[in-house]
């Protein structure tokens, strides 16, 4: 065998080494993050120590913290056919859920509950997510912040047959109406993403 065969040869030998180590590593950080309450790519939740971001929408004047291993993103033209939404909040390598959207529009009649109304009609509406057997619960009254609130529960069936359970917190600023949705599957659902979305939701503050 010649010298340019046998270094071609070590060549792909130490690639193909290099290769198994890499994807040894990359299994038992999947299996060190299912392990702690996550997916395959990385945790949902944040301890103690770990850091937040503060999101700031630059459509409306409304920000939330969120956990520094997940994207925030400003939706300028709505997402699909939804023109309501401003902002999508998810984990890093999740396309589904859990996931949080803030959207936004005026109202003629200013109220909580005709925020609420509206918050609830947007369920299931065209442009998003098949509702089947949806359940809510009664609307509580919190305070966000300095920011008095409605809250809803509520579950169904989306088009793959599995639960999806959500969080509506209604809002109003002036004329602005607010709807923040925090939803979560089945499959993904977990008492540390719980603390999240009350983290998330205490955050919620509007610029002065």
């Amino acid at each position: 065998m010649n010298l340019s065969k046998r270094v071609r040869k070590n060549i792909k030998n130490a690639g193909m080494i290099l290769f198994v180590l890499m994807f040894l590593g990359l299994l038992t950080r999947m299996v060190v993050n299912v392990s702690q309450g996550g997916t395959i790519f990385g945790p949902y939740f944040l301890d103690e120590s770990a850091e937040w971001e503060i999101f700031q929408s630059n459509i409306k004047p409304i920000s939330i913290v969120y956990p520094a291993n997940w994207r925030a993103s400003n939706l300028p033209q709505g997402q699909g056919r939804d023109g309501e939404a401003i902002t999508y909040i998810r984990p890093l390598h999740v396309s589904s859920y859990p996931y949080i959207q803030i959207a936004s529009t005026e109202l003629s009649t200013v109220s909580l509950k005709t925020v609420a109304d509206w918050g609830e009609s947007r369920i299931g509406a065209p442009g998003r997510a098949s509702v089947q057997d949806y359940a809510p619960s009664s609307l509580d009254r919190v305070q966000v912040g300095d920011t008095e609130a409605l809250i809803r529960e509520y579950h169904y069936l989306n088009h793959s047959e599995k639960r999806v359970d959500c969080y509506h917190i209604y809002l109003l600023d002036g004329l602005d109406a607010y709807v923040v949705e925090m939803c979560i599957d089945e499959e993904n659902d977990s008492s540390e993403l719980q603390v999240v979305f009350e983290e998330m939701i205490e955050s919620i503050s509007f610029r002065q």
